[in-house]
């Protein structure tokens, strides 16, 4: 008859008429000092969704037996560790698992503990049945007062009071008297014994104290701001504040006339120069002097007409009058070659622009705005220059241009 195993410490019962009984014998108090003192190491890494703790019935020890268990490992994502149905204990369990959340359950149902992160040992408790695994507290911990009132100890008891409260985003003194650094019960609504400090938002502090052996007297803030610009704060003799335009004193007596001069002041500063006189009348003209030789002549200047190559769009700028815009052979197909409008490079009357096309593709002439007249037809617009075609255009007045020439329509 095969051997069996207690339901939750996986203790061997010997099967009746087994021969051989120092093996289970031993075993079985391993098993009981593991159950009391010996520590379960479970690997977590790659684990997510519910995985069953080993249940019994077999040879191996349930990974449950040991009241120490320490989970470890980069889980993939949240895990749940069942421990199975029937099985009871108590087991403190460290958690040092990352990358998720690792929540004890009953595989019998009912509630379930999620364990605190970062190698925390957290103490769990389960009967096995469908109330699930708790907290393992003794004494559980009562709070006193009403939701949302903040707790403070009340001769050894969580106490809750309505005048102060936190409400999840602010905390409230709903008290009518607060005390900061004084004895006793405060005498004002906001009672401060010391110094009152600000500080700025990114640096510099201001302190405000009352003199270390003052009276007692209360100020009243006026209503409202300032209703113009130079008010100062005047007082009441009871401490009542209000907006008040400063106003000048009565002038002081006249002091005694002193016998004795004072030191001269420094020296004042230079006065601004005065205004140019006026223009004195012109003198005679002189005899008109003798004529001076010729100097002599300079040198001849080039007669060469400078290029400039595009092999792209391009939009003629003031540096290009006089000259020949040349669209050489490999150019893109498609380019135009733009004559700005007056109003963006404004070209002397009379200026040309020469226009040469070697490329394969014929180049577009056109212009911005203004008008270029085809010369002898007299229509107007754009002009298409074929391979090899030459073309001039000459500025007539401010906005009107004229182009002729070969291989151009």
């Amino acid at each position: 008859m095969a051997s069996t195993y207690t339901t939750n410490k996986h203790i061997e019962k010997q099967a009746n008429g087994a021969s051989n009984w120092d093996g289970p014998l031993n075993g079985d108090m391993n098993s009981i000092d593991n159950a009391f003192g010996g520590v379960s190491s479970v690997n977590c890494a790659g684990s997510t969704g519910t995985i069953a703790m080993t249940a019994a019935g077999s040879a191996s020890v349930p990974s449950y037996v040991p009241p120490n268990i320490i989970i470890a490992g980069a889980l993939s994502g949240n895990v749940t560790y069942a421990i199975p149905s029937g099985i009871g204990g108590m087991w403190s369990i460290k958690n040092s698992a990352t990358g998720g959340t690792v929540t004890i359950s009953s595989a019998a149902g009912g509630a379930t503990v999620a364990l605190t992160a970062g190698g925390v040992r957290t103490i769990v408790i389960a009967d096995g049945t469908s109330n699930g695994v708790a907290l393992a507290d003794t004494a559980p911990t009562t709070v006193g007062g009403s939701d949302t009132q903040v707790q403070y100890n009340n001769a050894g008891v969580l106490s809750g009071s309505p005048k102060f409260v936190f409400d999840g985003s602010y905390y409230r003194l709903t008290s009518t008297r607060l005390g900061i650094g004084a004895a006793g019960a405060p005498a004002k609504e906001l009672d401060l014994t010391g110094t009152m400090r600000f500080n700025g938002s990114s640096s510099g502090t201001v302190d405000i104290a009352a003199p270390s052996a003052a009276g007692t007297q209360s100020y009243v803030w006026p209503v409202g701001p300032p209703s113009s610009d130079g008010q100062v704060l005047s007082s009441t003799t009871g401490g009542v504040w209000a907006w008040s335009t400063a106003t000048s004193g009565p002038t002081g007596a006249t002091g005694a006339a002193s016998t004795t001069a004072g030191p001269t002041g420094p020296t004042g500063a230079t006065g601004d120069t005065g205004a140019t006189g006026a223009t004195g009348a012109g003198g005679p003209t002189g005899p008109t002097g003798t004529t001076g030789s010729g100097g002599p002549t300079g040198p001849t200047g080039s007669s060469s007409v400078p290029i400039n190559s595009q092999t792209v769009n391009y939009v003629a700028v003031i540096g290009d009058a006089g000259k020949t815009l040349y669209h050489p052979v490999g150019a893109g197909a498609g380019d135009t070659f733009t004559i700005p409008a007056n109003a963006s490079v404004a070209y002397d009357v009379g200026t040309t622009l020469t226009f040469v096309n070697m490329a394969t593709d014929a180049l577009t002439i056109s212009i911005n705005s203004d008008t270029l007249y085809l010369a002898g037809a007299g229509t107007t617009g754009s002009r298409t220059l074929v391979q090899y075609g030459m073309a001039t255009a000459l500025k007539l007045t401010s906005t009107t241009w004229i182009i002729s020439g070969t291989g151009l329509a």
